[in-house]
């Protein structure tokens, strides 16, 4: 049989579909990309819960494309600023949530660069050592003198040396070192990936043994997406944010 290479035009697809069924995405292109970003917790396209809003306003309750997303930002947003708002509340202090964890990817993912200035409006800085694309970098600077705790999130909770920018501002008592504030997020998770028959690995790490220094959050099965690499569910980022 003749190859025949795949043709990406959707019209032959749409046809077989009832015209209400068919949502037209194309207003999320104009959308600066690591905002449509929130719709995803990875490079793989699985929705995050924002997605799943997003296809539940759309296909169920017939909502344009940029009216269901716009509202699933919404309503998640609201989710994880109330959850903010507590914790700086019970923190008495602005705070700066750093480290390198996909815990702190994903959160990031959900809030895109908009919803991480609104984050750190309200008091939460947030800081991963691993570059990310499209995001501001100046929140530790905006945060200094005033009285900041810092949280640090690895996949151990090891205490690894800090970025040197880190250090110098630890070192000149602009920072808190946050000795007892080292969280192990993937950690965490890998008894939960385990009972579902599949081995933790780490993105950023090893996921060698959990530091003696470092605190673990009491997840459950729902607080951690499927697969191997214990990216959070929605509860799962509330949870943490509640630990704190």
């Amino acid at each position: 049989k003749k190859y025949e290479h795949p043709n990406w035009n959707l019209a032959p697809l749409q046809s077989t579909l009832p015209a209400e069924q068919v949502i037209d995405v194309a207003p999320l292109l104009r959308l600066p990309m690591h905002e449509v970003m929130r719709l995803f917790i990875d490079g793989s396209s699985h929705p995050s819960y924002i997605g799943y809003q997003f296809i539940l306003n759309c296909f169920v309750y017939g909502s344009s494309a940029m009216t269901a997303y716009n509202k699933a930002v919404h309503d998640v947003e609201t989710l994880i600023f109330n959850a903010v708002k507590n914790l700086i509340k019970r923190k008495n202090a602005p705070l700066i949530m750093c480290g390198q964890s996909v815990w702190l990817d994903t959160l990031m993912r959900y809030l895109g660069p908009s919803g991480t200035v609104k984050a750190q409006s309200l008091g939460l800085a947030l800081i991963p050592f691993n570059p990310q694309l499209g995001y501001s970098t100046g929140a530790v600077e905006s945060l200094l003198g005033e009285n900041v705790e810092t949280v640090i999130i690895t996949d151990n909770g090891a205490l690894s040396d800090l970025p040197a920018r880190f250090q110098t501002l630890i070192n000149d008592g602009q920072l808190t070192r946050p000795a007892s504030s080292h969280v192990a997020w993937e950690a965490s998770c890998q008894e939960i990936i385990r009972a579902r028959n599949e081995t933790p690995r780490s993105l950023h790490g090893t996921l060698m043994a959990v530091s003696s220094s470092a605190r673990r959050v009491e997840v459950s099965d729902a607080d951690v997406e499927l697969g191997p690499f214990a990216y959070p569910t929605i509860s799962g980022i509330i949870k943490l944010l509640d630990f704190l």
